[in-house]
């Protein structure tokens, strides 16, 4: 049965100073999900180290890249503790798409996922919708929407008996108000993990969708992207924090506006640049329509790095591990001197 485990302990606190002796800036924590890092093929342990010698205070373990055993896990969440870093795990889909269908994820699968985050010691399981490409072409239809709500409901209930908060991630699946339906009155333990670039995927102004949802966040995925418009529809690309368009100071403000004091890094690094089929702007677009193409048309930017990067598109897996790398440092960096003053002048109220 799902929640049958015991929690084995409260989650660790974020200290100012780790026992290895690294000093973290307060208020504001920032962290790193290891989706961002998949191809460097690091156990969880090299992931800590990591997170050590850069000065992360938070990590989120993919339970679906990290195959832990829970004797594994158990090592694994004591060596964060003792470093000060909190942990976070994510876990599968409420559905994948099987055929032209959608079908619930095996029930055994969110049992072990809760056991393994219980076993890290981690307090908080995302989950999301459907994989990636997995959504369907059209909306989703009130039904499929109340199949979603009705496996969330089980998830929700198996991992508050164990203390784990379950957050559900704006995935490019769902629109806001779809997982505000979806979320909305199971449980105070089920919140909302938001993405600042995977509206774009379902048409939708970041801002529009950050303001709707924001009550229910807990903490964010921070990433860039890189857009255009085209004959085809919006070309969409993940970039290093800096390189691209996204307004990352202004969607900070929103959340820190919503008390979120959490941050998580998470960078996607692919061969090409993703195409969103959209139609051009028109005045009978309903108001959502019409507040994305005013962002996209305020936004709008593709620098020329980006071509030279996407040049690569036929890259080895060690050159794209090597590209992971390199957009995690370059956005560390843009982080800790782009956002410096925001820390100071939260620090001050």
């Amino acid at each position: 049965m799902l929640g049958q485990s015991s929690p084995r302990r409260s989650p660790p606190t974020l200290r100012n100073q780790s026992r290895s002796g690294v000093t973290r800036a307060p208020i504001l924590n920032f962290g790193i999900d290891s989706y961002g890092l998949r191809f460097q093929g690091w156990s969880a342990d090299d992931l800590l180290s990591y997170c050590c010698h850069n000065a992360i205070g938070i990590v989120s373990i993919d339970l679906q890249v990290f195959q832990l055993t829970s004797k594994e896990a158990v090592a694994v969440g004591l060596r964060a503790a003792d470093e000060a870093i909190a942990v976070r795990a994510s876990g599968p889909p409420l559905v994948r798409s099987v055929g032209a269908s959608l079908e619930a994820t095996p029930s055994q699968e969110f049992e072990r996922a809760l056991r393994i985050c219980n076993d890290l010691g981690a307090r908080s399981l995302r989950t999301f919708a459907v994989p990636v490409g997995q959504r369907p072409s059209r909306r989703w239809d009130p039904k499929e929407l109340a199949g979603l709500r009705e496996i969330l409901q089980r998830l929700v209930f198996a991992a508050a008996s164990l203390n784990i908060t379950v957050a559900v991630e704006n995935h490019q699946d769902l629109r806001a108000e779809e997982i505000l339906s979806l979320i909305e009155g199971i449980h105070p333990q089920c919140v909302v993990c938001f993405d600042f670039g995977n509206q774009f995927h379902v048409t939708e102004s970041p801002f529009e969708a950050f303001t709707l949802l924001g009550p229910y966040t807990t903490y964010c995925h921070v990433k860039d992207l890189a857009f255009r418009t085209g004959p085809s529809g919006l070309y969409v690309r993940a970039v290093p924090l800096g390189m691209g368009g996204l307004p990352i100071r202004a969607l900070l403000d929103v959340g820190l506006s919503h008390g979120i004091n959490d941050f998580m890094l998470e960078i996607s690094t692919s061969r090409a640049p993703s195409l969103v089929p959209v139609v051009q702007p028109s005045v009978t677009q309903p108001p959502s329509q019409r507040a994305f193409w005013s962002f996209v048309k305020q936004y709008e930017r593709w620098p020329r790095e980006v071509d030279a990067y996407l040049s690569r598109e036929k890259a080895s897996t060690s050159e794209i591990a090597a590209q992971e790398l390199e957009h995690i440092r370059w956005s560390l960096k843009w982080w800790r001197s782009e956002l410096a003053t925001v820390v100071t002048q939260r620090s001050k109220q």
